[in-house]
């Protein structure tokens, strides 16, 4: 039973399953905010989950909202307003970051401090460095596991390494177009394909290591 058990986890369709409702389920924070994963449109205040601070984008950076005055004498709605009706959209942090600061919404401060990045390495290792990354940790992480479960289930095949690259492309290219059209508040993205493919190839090429020093024949024959 347990054996049983085992082969459904690590059955490609069961992971594949697993990436497809973390990637076309629009994310609802705890105060029921929708995270938007594309960039806002021209004339859109927005901010991010964690940050109090609000701006406004103009089609070429964003500007500061540099106090709750200097957004309400501009003729914005309540904060409580949704992005439906007016009011603020909240976009994930990774593309907020993309987004040059241009400055000050309000002109009540000419140069309007910049978050220093840490220098080196050392960002690689940073909490907040690993949260803002986690999506394209987690499209790399679970395309390694969609290639090592396909080739695994198809072990005995001759061209199982060339199938499982061949999966992950198009199951990846699949979900991207789902998104585009089909989920509200999320997009296609090219270098979503790119890391799902980074992903593959790793996954092929531990595969294969493994499978060499004769690991991978002695789980497959144990399940």
């Amino acid at each position: 039973m347990s054996k049983k058990i085992i082969r459904i986890l690590i059955h490609p369709l069961f992971i594949y399953l697993i990436i497809s409702l973390l990637e076309c389920k629009p994310y609802i924070s705890h105060i029921n905010k929708t995270i938007y994963n594309e960039m806002p449109k021209v004339g859109d205040n927005f901010s991010t989950l964690n940050e109090q601070m609000v701006y406004y984008y103009n089609g070429k950076g964003k500007y500061l909202y540099s106090s709750s005055e200097c957004y309400f004498e501009l003729g914005n709605p309540s904060w409580s307003t949704s992005y439906k009706e007016g009011g603020i959209k909240t976009i994930s942090v990774a593309i907020a970051n993309k987004i040059p600061l241009l400055g000050d919404m309000c002109n009540q401060s000419k140069n309007v401090p910049k978050k220093e990045k840490p220098k080196s390495l050392d960002r690689f290792f940073s909490f907040n460095y690993l949260i803002d990354n986690f999506s394209n940790v987690s499209h790399v992480l679970f395309y390694v596991l969609l290639a090592f479960s396909t080739i695994f289930e198809f072990y005995t095949k001759r061209n199982k390494y060339w199938f499982a690259l061949l999966v992950c492309f198009i199951g990846g290219g699949l979900l991207e177009i789902i998104q585009q059209y089909f989920i509200v508040g999320r997009t296609a993205s090219l270098e979503d394909q790119m890391l799902n493919m980074i992903g593959a190839i790793i996954g092929i090429i531990l595969f294969y290591i493994l499978d060499r020093l004769k690991f991978i024949a002695k789980v497959h024959n144990m399940i």
